[in-house]
């Protein structure tokens, strides 16, 4: 199944959460013993041979940057012994032995680049002394492949640009282009590696479309057919066979630091998942194309993959579940909070990570059983003890709950010492309404704080008006989250009667209840003064002034009136009018206005006797 997104679990059930020692599983560890051999350049292929289990490597280059070639080296079955098999010549990517004649065969490929080629793609024999036997050669190939070899001695290359495996003699004749045309998804695409097993089953790392291959010989015309495919969707990008025992070693490269290796039985069952972390970039910026290959000794079991300027050894062994615990809760709330744990996955990927938790309640009648899970994020490393960080939420107030870590890898499942946290009581918002900010004519940003208590807010609005009746609402630009701290908040209102006074309150509702500030007042700004005219330029006519504006009715000042007189509305406008004594009227006489008793005309004369004017 391999290492994907999510951490999916592929056989064991944390149902089963501790592993035996009598039945602990069997996978790959590094050597303790040695795990690493520096290299005098970049090694690209590797093989043993089966018969004395001698490992050859083939290195690409001592020096790529100043453009020196590499070699082949030569290394004893204990690794003790180190010796230049071949000696310059060319830029080798794959070595490969002739289990008949014990021949060896080295690939090496020309690099093109702006400033010229170097080097040629062709395969070298040598002898079993390492003397140069002849060469062939074989179309350019865009990646760096290695080369492989069945029980006959016939020769297996991957040559990405025909999109095929060609099955060369160990002459160097052409005897078949391997495409695939039956494979589900369609036929190979940019093979990058191949491996034969004991019974000459044929395997392939194909980049694209991302899987790794089993083909089996058909009938006797040594032609292959498709049998099953061991992986999909995980940038196979090299792959080894163990002749003894059948498993098969697949290197993926998901991502630019990703690379690490898949175990699988002879049935085609993952059994083991290794490496990540380990490895770097792959070389030269070739992507997948540069992966680290890998070789097997049939008799050790020991896997040898390559490296940037040494190789790593892992040992068949028996392997340890992952350790897990958990850690302090942080962050809790009233509906909230974020679990912590650590996980060592001691050398093996992390198939499944989670954190369970339950309240107290339920885990007194059933433990763990009906707990809710929450998955760990992805892991990028098999070799570090990992810190795990997780935000739940939706849980309830003022309630202890209980919290466990589980994980699984190839090795079995572990799981943490329980531990317990509480989460906060359900406690109202405190709420404070603070003073507003840019205040203009028509608008201004209403301003408060909130502490949520721990709390999930719902609803946070300003409610306001011309009165503290207020009348309208805004919601708040945002909603605080549930902490525990006053959070400022604040909303933008436009619109609004200049030269007026406003009354506002903030308003807040979270699971615990409502709070609301205190009312505060503020006056919008007045109508600004008309812009004057623009300067006339040379040669242009002033602007004409606009015609006074007349001011509304009530805006004059209302007269004084003279003893006798007051104030009366004649015709929509006040006015100073005569005041009579009961029984009499008001006359207007020219430019005088005179009092006469009602029903007969006065004199002029009479009038002013009685004081009258």
């Amino acid at each position: 199944m391999g290492r994907v997104a999510g951490l999916v679990l592929a056989a064991a059930s944390l149902a089963s959460f501790h592993v035996s020692p009598a039945l602990a599983a069997e996978g790959y560890s590094l050597d303790a013993s040695e795990p690493f051999h520096g290299l005098e350049g970049i090694p690209r292929g590797l093989t043993v041979d089966q018969a004395n289990q001698d490992l050859y490597v083939a290195i690409f280059s001592i020096n790529p940057l100043l453009g020196i070639p590499g070699q082949i080296d030569r290394f004893g079955s204990d690794l003790t012994t180190h010796e230049a098999f071949v000696e310059g010549g060319g830029y080798y990517t794959g070595v490969v032995g002739n289990p008949l004649t014990h021949d060896f065969y080295g690939l090496q490929v020309e690099i093109r680049t702006t400033f010229g080629n170097f080097g040629t793609s062709r395969i070298d024999r040598f002898s079993p002394a390492g003397v140069a036997a002849g060469s062939f050669a074989v179309a350019y190939p865009h990646a760096l492949p290695p080369i492989a070899t069945d029980s006959t001695g016939r020769i297996f290359y991957p040559n990405n640009e025909a999109h095929s495996v060609q099955v060369f003699s160990a002459a160097g004749v052409l005897l078949e282009e391997i495409t695939c045309g039956g494979c589900p998804g369609g036929a190979l695409g940019v093979p990058v590696s191949v491996a034969l097993d004991a019974s000459d089953n044929l395997y392939v790392a194909d980049l694209k479309p991302d899987r790794a291959l089993k083909l089996t010989p058909s009938g006797g015309g040594g032609s292959y057919v498709y049998a099953t495919t061991l992986q999909s969707g995980q940038r196979a990008a090299a792959v080894a066979v163990d002749p003894a025992s059948g498993d098969v070693f697949v290197g993926d490269l998901p991502g630019e630091h990703d690379y690490h290796i898949v175990a699988y039985n002879s049935a085609g069952t993952e059994f083991d998942d290794f490496g990540l972390g380990l490895f770097p970039d792959p070389i030269l910026d070739l992507g997948a194309a540069g992966a680290y290959q890998i070789a097997v000794n049939g008799t050790t079991h020991e896997l040898f993959v390559g490296h940037i300027d040494k190789f790593v050894v892992f040992e068949r062994t028996a392997i340890d579940p992952p350790s897990v615990a958990t850690e302090v809760t942080t962050d809790v709330t009233q509906i909230g909070a974020t679990l912590h744990a650590s996980i060592n996955p001691n050398g093996h990927a992390v198939l499944e990570c989670k954190l369970e938790y339950v309240d107290d309640d339920e885990f007194q009648l059933n433990g763990f059983t009906n707990a809710t899970s929450s998955s760990c994020p992805e892991l990028h490393d098999d070799y570090t003890i990992a810190a795990i960080s997780q935000a739940v939420s939706g849980l309830a107030p003022g309630t202890t709950y209980h919290l466990r870590a589980a994980a699984t890898t190839h090795a079995g499942s572990q799981i943490s010492s329980p531990d317990t946290f509480e989460t906060l009581p359900p406690v109202a918002p405190t709420v404070v309404t603070q003073t507003p900010e840019d205040i203009g004519g028509a608008n201004a940003t209403l301003r408060g704080s909130v502490d949520p208590r721990g709390g999930g807010v719902s609803d946070c609005h300003f409610d306001f008006g011309t009165s503290e009746s207020y009348g309208t609402s805004v919601p708040c630009a945002a909603l605080p989250g549930p902490v525990v701290g006053d959070v400022a908040v604040g909303a933008s209102v436009s619109g609004l009667p200049h030269d007026t006074v406003h009354h506002y309150r903030l308003v807040v509702t979270s699971n615990a209840g409502t709070g609301s500030g205190d009312d505060v007042a503020f006056s919008t700004l007045g109508l600004p003064p008309p812009e004057p005219a623009p300067a006339p330029g040379p040669g242009e006519e002033p602007a004409a002034a606009p015609p006074p504006a007349t001011p509304p009715a009530m805006s004059r000042p209302l007269p004084r009136c003279r003893k006798g007189f007051r104030r009366r509305r004649v015709k929509g406008r006040l006015r100073c009018v005569k005041i009579c004594r009961r029984g009499l009227r008001r006359k207007r006489a020219g430019r005088r206005t005179i009092c006469v008793r009602r029903g007969h005309a006065r004199s002029h004369r009479h009038h002013r006797r009685r004081g009258g004017r």
